[in-house]
């Protein structure tokens, strides 16, 4: 009895362990911002993602966000981000997004999650125990970096909190429940400025 109940535990933490190796998240900077010419509660945002180390030029990616009543274009320029870089690119009423900016709402206020202050533009993040290798593995699984299916970044987005200190983390349900934080190669956790139990989106 007890070697079924751990290997269903290990085989669900896996399975855990798993999802939360698909995402791919990087550190950007918002380093242009313009209203969308066709949806008033859309920006259209240009966010630096470091140089290419071979062309010395900088990755830029464009990326839609709902985000016209919560900030000004001001509040967002030379703004730290947090950018989810392997969802499918989508078209937002004409204009080509090709990522997802992570923030936090809670009672209707929405704040940008912050990235570690010690990061660099361009460095993955990951959850605790699940880190991403620079080739695109994670330590545990080896599993490759692969475009995010719509259906994973829905089972993800629903565990995607912050915690009492504000700190970004996922809720797992799967196997052993536990918290795992959103972190950088410096173990410093990824956070909301004002709002502690907030979902993250």
């Amino acid at each position: 009895m007890f070697f079924r109940y751990l290997r269903r535990h290990l085989s669900t933490t896996s399975n855990a362990i798993a999802l939360l190796s698909r995402p791919q998240f990087k550190i950007g900077r918002i380093v242009d911002v313009v209203k969308h010419p066709n949806a008033d509660k859309l920006y259209v945002s240009a966010i630096s993602m470091g140089n290419n180390p071979e062309s010395g030029t900088s990755n830029t990616l464009t990326v839609c966000s709902g985000l016209v009543d919560y900030f000004s274009i001001p509040e967002l320029l030379q703004r730290r981000v947090v950018v989810v870089t392997n969802l499918k690119p989508s078209k937002m009423r004409g204009v080509r997004s090709e990522a997802m900016l992570l923030a936090g709402e809670k009672s209707g206020n929405v704040e940008l999650v912050e990235p570690p202050t010690s990061g660099r533009e361009g460095e993955s993040l990951h959850f605790e125990g699940v880190k991403i290798t620079p080739e695109g593995n994670t330590n545990q699984l080896q599993l490759p970096v692969k475009p995010l299916k719509k259906s994973e970044w829905s089972q993800l987005a629903e565990g995607l909190q912050t915690n009492d200190q504000r700190e970004v983390v996922f809720y797992s349900r799967i196997g052993t429940k536990r918290y795992y934080a959103l972190v950088g190669n410096s173990t410093e956790k990824c956070t909301l400025a004002t709002l502690a139990q907030a979902v993250v989106r």
